[in-house]
């Protein structure tokens, strides 16, 4: 039975996924929560807070406990994983391109209460090719949920609910399963 050593690279980039999941999935819940004028307004903020720092947290400790592994790659999973992030690059730049242009053209055209689902729908738009690129099937599920639920919002809910979308749900449960 051979023993495969994981390098200290695929660990801290893992865990720096971890913390771009945290740092987001949070910023998502506080768009999604923002619009609750009750009670549960701060429970959930606080629960969202709360699991983003723990997320923060147990990556922080990920990376510093990797301190102790090695960092022997073999050339060929070098490159292929310098092309990888190149491309996790590019996509997150796009999507963080195209959100600017989504805001743009909404506060251009007066028509900011469509931000956040024309948003909603750029973030699962990005999750298609990032399921291909780390081969992460649930990142389809993620894509579609947030692209479906994105429009139907936008074509069933009058304009004043729909900067309320709560998005977050969908980012947690279909990214923090794996």
């Amino acid at each position: 039975m051979s023993q495969t050593t994981i390098p200290r690279t695929a660990v801290r980039g893992t865990a720096s996924g971890v913390i771009f999941m945290a740092f987001f999935g949070t910023l998502w819940a506080g768009i999604g929560i923002r619009g609750m004028q009750g009670w549960e307004f701060p429970v959930l903020i606080t629960l969202s807070l709360l699991i983003g720092v723990i997320l923060f947290i147990s990556a922080i400790a990920l990376i510093k406990n990797s301190r102790q592994l090695t960092n022997e790659v073999i050339k060929k999973d070098g490159d292929r994983w310098r092309k990888k992030n190149r491309w996790f690059g590019i996509i997150f730049s796009l999507e963080g391109l195209f959100i600017a242009i989504a805001a743009f053209i909404c506060v251009s055209t007066n028509h900011l209460n469509l931000f956040v689902p024309v948003m909603a729908l750029i973030v699962g738009a990005h999750f298609f090719p990032l399921a291909s690129l780390f081969q992460v099937p649930i990142y389809y599920v993620t894509g579609t949920l947030l692209c479906l639920l994105a429009t139907i919002v936008m074509l069933t809910f009058p304009v004043k609910i729909i900067k309320y979308l709560p998005d977050y749900n969908v980012l947690f449960t279909t990214n923090n399963s794996h």
